[in-house]
C-alpha cells in the first residue's frame, strides 16, 4: 500500500489514528479541534499555527510557577 499526501487533514485522520493506536493503544487522542469546525476546507499554514498556539498555551498554563526568589 502507497500512501500520498493529503491536503484535507480531516480526510486522513482515520489513518493518523490508526497509526497512533498501534503504539499507543487506548491511549490514543481525539481528534484536533481544527478538525471540528472545518470538514471539506484545506489545511494551510494558519490552521498549523493555531494548533501551536493552542498547544504553547496549554504548556504555559501547567508551568506557571512563581518567580519569587529567582536573581
Amino acid at each position: 500500500v502507497e500512501y500520498g499526501p493529503c491536503v484535507v487533514a480531516s480526510d486522513c485522520w482515520s489513518l493518523l489514528l490508526e497509526f497512533l493506536q498501534s503504539f499507543l493503544g487506548s491511549h490514543t487522542p481525539g481528534a484536533p479541534a481544527v478538525f471540528g469546525n472545518r470538514h471539506d476546507v484545506v489545511y494551510g499554514p494558519a490552521d498549523t499555527m493555531v494548533q501551536y498556539m493552542e498547544l504553547f498555551n496549554k504548556i504555559r498554563k501547567q508551568q506557571q510557577v512563581p518567580v519569587a526568589g529567582i536573581r
